[in-house]
């Protein structure tokens, strides 16, 4: 009994060894493949040639035509636009902006008169 006991220590001491062996082996894997670690290793060792690579593929990609804008109408015949311009609203709206254009345009005024430099002006 005493014999098979020392067997099972050997085999399970066996197995640790083993087991720590593979351990240590996948590590040296992990660290040997890992693209993240190669990529920033690359780009502290050669920062001008990554710069040089970004400056190329941005110059690539600005030389592709932009993308075309599709905009499509729907029963907005010119008649009709002018129609909904011409309604009690847009007649409104009308009114209130010949009002208001020429006030605007004396407050503008008279807010870059105060920021220009008018020589002979008192401030």
């Amino acid at each position: 009994m005493a014999g098979t006991c020392d067997k099972r220590q050997q085999i399970a001491a066996a197995l640790t060894g083993v087991r720590i062996q593979l351990q240590d082996q996948i590590l040296l894997l992990q660290r040997k493949f890992s693209f993240g670690q190669h990529f920033l290793e690359s780009v502290r060792d050669h920062p001008w040639e990554w710069m040089g690579v970004a400056a190329g593929f941005g110059w690539l990609l600005s030389r592709f035509p932009t993308r075309k804008e599709k905009i499509y109408i729907h029963d907005s015949s010119p008649e009709q636009l002018k129609s909904s311009r011409n309604g009690p609203l847009g007649q409104l709206w009308k009114a209130a902006w010949a009002i208001s254009k020429p006030l605007f345009a004396a407050y503008f005024a008279k807010k870059l008169a105060g920021k220009a430099n008018i020589p002979g002006r008192k401030r």
